[in-house]
């Protein structure tokens, strides 16, 4: 089978590793034949996957192609495919701000495209399978390398400051970095904090806060192993892959109640899950951790025997390879369906826009006096300071000082 993976880019980042990690797995099973497409330049992706233009890819003939990102979408159509695929890593759309009105619709427009889906979490299968119920879903786990994110030799170090580990792209503003060390200089107990990103460049600065970022896979491991704990406080996420990874090597994780934690965290049992915008309290549950060290070692205990089940990235990728062959008999998505799921997102969208600009004229007619007091008020400071200076140039004063000025120049000619 000939397969391709559109991607945007192979700069690192959760969701490229783990669509780069499927391709050169996918090499390993027998009848496939991989190809990655990079929309951000050609270069080196693994080892034994080949990596084309979009140029390049478009001269060939694939069974089933796949998106990684919604941007990658146009580009997965242009493609010669017998069936297309969305692999959806999250709900894209959730990571632009409401001003970035363009991006989100684009990203909610992806979920409408005449594809199939690849879905990585439970939450995200329950999402596209109710807005898209024309089409066929399969759920993909991601995997992890057993063999490297092993258990640790001691769960939590006797004594001493609790060491804290924060994982997130502090650029990011869903990844909550800013959220996480606030949290973390409210702590009254003696700790440790380290901040693990993608590419620590520009961090912020805070006392006693170690940066690190572009590690490899068995020097993240090393990093979760010299850690208490993971700190990680995203507003949006997919299925976050730190949480198993931390887990798996022992280490219980604090966070907030972001989409997909419910699928690795169990409070109480091999974490904690602290509220939203309530720096004060997550500060306190990392207290009680540094406090009560039985409390962390149970934890830690938990991490480890509830990743027991989790699969291992060779059965994740026979998992994608089974969904490949699936997809590729399964009947295309109707064209009707597809088209009128765009028009209800699009009118979901314009009707949201349209609120938010009553929203706006309403609290300008709210504020419209108030708005014309200020501008008639600076109307008149600017007319009083007007009248002064006319005042001042028309004085004898004035224009005797500028008789003098006048002489003066002449007479250092």
């Amino acid at each position: 089978m000939r397969v391709c993976l559109v991607l945007p880019e192979l700069r690192p980042s959760g969701g490229v590793a783990i669509a780069v990690g499927h391709a050169a797995r996918l090499r390993a099973h027998a009848g496939f034949d991989v190809d990655v497409v990079a929309l951000g330049g050609v270069g080196e992706a693994s080892a034994g996957v080949r990596v084309l233009s979009l140029a390049d890819a478009q001269r060939e003939r694939y069974d089933v192609a796949v998106a990684t990102w919604w941007e990658t979408l146009p580009a997965l159509l242009e493609l010669d495919a017998r069936r297309r695929v969305a692999f959806v890593q999250s709900a894209e759309e959730r990571f632009y701000r409401p001003e970035e009105s363009f991006e989100r619709l684009g990203a909610a427009l992806a979920l409408t495209a005449p594809v199939h889906f690849f879905v990585v979490a439970r939450w995200l299968e329950n999402l596209v399978t109710g807005l898209r119920p024309d089409a066929r879903c399969w759920f993909v786990p991601n995997g992890i390398d057993k063999s490297l994110f092993e258990p640790r030799e001691a769960s939590v170090a006797p004594g001493g400051p609790l060491r804290i580990l924060i994982e997130g792209q502090h650029t990011l503003w869903f990844k909550g970095v800013d959220d996480a060390l606030d949290v973390v200089s409210r702590m009254r107990e003696p700790h440790t904090a380290t901040l693990l990103a993608l590419d620590p460049r520009d961090a912020p600065a805070q006392e006693g806060l170690a940066v690190i970022g572009g590690l490899r896979p068995d020097e993240m491991r090393e990093q979760y192993a010299r850690h208490d704990l993971l700190l990680k406080l995203s507003r949006v996420e997919g299925l976050p892959l730190p949480l198993v990874e931390a887990c798996h090597v022992g280490v219980p994780c604090v966070v907030a109640p972001f989409t997909g934690h419910d699928e690795v965290i169990r409070h109480g049992e091999n974490g904690l899950v602290v509220g939203f915008d309530d720096a004060g309290g997550a500060a306190a549950v990392l207290d009680l951790l540094a406090r009560d060290r039985s409390l962390l070692r149970r934890l830690s205990v938990g991490a480890v025997e509830t990743m027991s089940g989790w699969p291992s990235a060779d059965e994740a990728a026979a998992a994608f390879a089974t969904a490949l062959t699936d997809v590729a008999e399964a009947p295309e998505p109707r064209t009707a369906p597809t088209t009128a799921a765009a028009w209800r997102r699009w009118r979901a969208a314009a009707e949201v826009a349209r609120t938010e600009r009553d929203e706006v004229a309403l609290r300008f007619r709210e504020h419209e006096g108030s708005i014309r007091w200020l501008e008639e008020a600076l109307e008149r400071v600017i007319q009083q300071r007007d009248d002064e200076l006319e005042a001042l140039t028309s004085s004898r004063t004035y224009k005797l000082a500028q008789r003098m000025q006048r002489a003066s120049h002449l007479l250092r000619r």
